[in-house]
């Protein structure tokens, strides 16, 4: 794990400039590999005509010697590498039996002897891992830049008449010749629908990103002047790999499929935990942590874990993550986190984020990983647990419920739909509390009046793609923007299109599903972990996503997954070989925060700042009128807009840090 950054500009650059350029680039990636440094540039082999440069910051997970010190060279090949190749030994075992021979025990060397023996796409296709890399081939005056199967490992583009150049982080960048600040207006219309910038398309003009599962090759006599010269090529796509597995459909059981599925799952932990380093795993007591827990469990007999809490019993999941590592035996830390001790992460979430990113769930992320990292370098996590087995809730309860929802005639599903909206969820809360304690029934959830309003805007949905749009949406653009929203192709990965409901006879389950994994997956879930937890220097890995994992599950019929209102059922199989069900089938709260109150409360005076008037007129973005309605709303207590501030709170924070004058 590490920062890498490299750029190529032409010969007028003079060496000490280029050398100054990305020895300052690579002091922004401190956080990402605090271990050490180095670079290396093409004037050091006599290359005219242009001049590049690599370097990397290094976080030392394997072959901690000087033997894995990037940029690594190997003939006319050289690299910066970030990430892991899980499957680095077998490989290697491989290439020797080739005539290879290696000089170090680092899976960076053994990257460069695959591509070497069988070129970059198939040398991608081989590996099992996470990664981005740059590697110049001085033999063909190539450039080739590679990013892992979904996404995990970050990479940005920058294209200009001055310089390309290519980073881990948009800081990066910033000192790269050819950077210019300012907001591009498709990637604004992406956050501001989402609360995130997605697909390939980063906030800054000239500035990309490359999508996961693909190459991009530059030519280094002529590099591209703007990002829409970049034509990256995919060398695997979930939705292509999905596809392909029900074609092979699991014919078992579900136990069967359960079996199956532990050996899987067991193998993929196993996997993840090879380092030369302290590992451990988040625990947060739901199914996806404690699945990757006990198959860790089954293979080692020492695994740490480690569970924030917090003081605020309502969004307090730390009993149960608990009493689940007490009974695998697990070394368990935990920490109960004070509702100021979270509030004081939100100032340093932009310099954190230097993209806006809205998902508030950064805060615990980022203090979990601080905790962790005291006594670990490298945590598994459950992340995609949900994308790949149907956890979340617009699978099975709008989804499932979709053909017979779409039965009743949309005049009246429009008319229920109104009605619904407008009660303020917040009547809708105090009733359900007044219910649950009664004791006339339990069932009455935390936050039961967003849900509610969640549910009309399923039944007022004319068709299943609005359907799915209207749940993954914060903002209607056109709502809120001054300028027109851009519809832009790069804000959704490319094989989106091949994936529209009631194509390819796929369940709108399994269609949400899909976009899930090359949407919000990589544009929300992976980004968050990476950026919160390499803030502390942590590396984190994801079990789920194995490529064997991901297509054996594309090949389970649906209700082996999600069925009866419930969702990821052969995975609670898998976990109840080893946990007793009860500790596992109650409510999930998860260690959320209470973002709505806190804007209420103790963030209300920072929250004022980025919302005044005159400082967000000024800046002739958002409509004003609208956020100050939204604001004074949520103030009242009439209305919990948390999602929709926050996302313009993010932006606005962001912008203070990172566009301002």
């Amino acid at each position: 794990m590490c920062g890498i950054v490299g750029f190529l500009v032409g010969e007028h650059q003079s060496s000490r400039a280029v050398d100054f350029s990305i020895e300052a680039a690579l002091e922004t990636l401190t956080h990402r590999g605090p271990d050490g440094s180095g670079v290396w540039s093409s004037s050091e082999d006599g290359t005219h005509g242009y001049q590049i440069a690599l370097g990397q910051r290094r976080l030392a997970v394997i072959d901690l010697t000087e033997g894995g010190r990037q940029p690594m060279h190997r003939g006319h090949l050289s690299v910066v590498f970030n990430g892991e190749i899980y499957n680095y030994k077998t490989l290697r075992t491989e290439l020797t039996q080739l005539g290879h021979s290696f000089v170090s025990e680092s899976d960076t060397e053994v990257l460069l002897a695959a591509v070497s023996e069988w070129g970059p796409a198939q040398a991608c296709k081989r590996v099992d891992g996470m990664f981005a890399f740059g590697i110049v081939d001085r033999q063909r005056q190539l450039l080739w830049l590679g990013r892992d199967r979904f996404g995990e490992k970050p990479l940005y583009l920058l294209a200009s008449p001055d310089g390309f150049g290519f980073g881990s982080e948009l800081r990066s960048l910033r000192l790269m010749p050819g950077f210019v600040g300012g907001i591009d207006p498709a990637a604004f219309t992406s956050y501001v629908r989402t609360g995130v910038v997605g697909g390939s398309l980063a906030i800054h003009p000239r500035t990309a990103k490359l999508p996961p599962g693909s190459l991009l090759r530059i030519d280094l006599t002529r590099p591209p002047v703007n990002v829409h010269e970049l034509h990256p090529e995919s060398w695997w796509s979930p939705v292509s790999a999905a596809l392909e597995a029900r074609n092979t459909p699991f014919a078992g059981t579900l136990s069967e499929a359960a079996d199956a599925l532990d050996d899987l799952l067991i193998a993929a932990a196993k996997s993840r935990a090879v380092a030369d380093v302290a590992i451990g795993t988040f625990l947060s007591g739901g199914v996806d942590s404690s699945s990757v827990v006990a198959a860790l469990c089954a293979s080692s007999t020492d695994v740490r874990t480690f569970t924030i809490g917090s003081d605020l019993p309502a969004f307090n999941e730390a009993n149960e993550a608990r009493a689940i590592a007490n009974h695998l035996g697990t070394r368990h830390t935990e920490l109960i986190v004070t509702s100021s001790e979270a509030q004081s992460v939100v100032p340093r979430l932009a310099d954190m984020f230097d993209e806006p990113f809205a998902d508030s769930s950064q805060i615990p992320t980022f203090l979990v990983s601080q905790m962790a990292r005291r006594d670990v370098t490298v945590a598994l996590s459950g992340d995609a647990g949900d994308e790949i087995f149907g956890g979340y809730n617009r699978y099975t309860e709008a989804a499932m419920r979709w053909p017979r929802i779409e039965m009743v005639p949309a005049p009246l599903r429009s008319f229920a739909a109104r009605s619904a909206r407008m009660i303020p969820p917040r009547t809708y809360d105090r009733t359900g509390q007044l219910i649950a304690k009664s004791g006339i029934s339990k069932r009455f959830s935390r936050g039961i009046g967003d849900q509610i309003h969640k549910t009309a805007r399923v039944i007022g949905a004319t068709d299943a793609n609005e359907l799915f749009e209207s749940l993954v949406r914060v903002w209607n653009p056109a709502t809120v923007m001054l300028q027109s929203p851009i519809p832009h192709e790069r804000s959704v990965h490319p094989s989106a299109a091949s994936i529209r409901f009631g194509e390819k006879d796929l369940h709108p389950a399994e269609t949400m599903m899909l976009l899930d994994t090359i949407g919000y997956l990589h544009d929300d879930i992976l980004t968050k972990v990476d950026r919160a937890a390499m803030a502390t220097s942590l590396e984190t890995r994801a079990p789920f996503l194995t490529p064997e994992l991901f297509t054996f599950a594309w090949t389970l019929p649906l209700e082996y997954r999600v069925s009866r209102g419930r969702g990821k059922l052969v995975l609670r199989e898998v976990l109840a070989k080893r946990v007793p069900r009860e500790l596992i089938e109650g409510p999930k709260n998860g260690f959320g925060v209470p973002i709505g109150a806190w804007l209420r409360g103790p963030l209300r005076t920072w929250a004022e700042h980025l919302l005044d008037r005159d400082r967000l007129e000024k800046a002739g973005l958002f409509d004003v009128d609208v956020v100050r309605t939204y604001w004074d709303e949520h103030l009242s207590g009439n209305r919990n807009w948390q999602h929709q501030l926050w996302t313009v709170l993010m932006f606005e924070a962001w912008r203070d840090r990172w566009d301002s004058p």
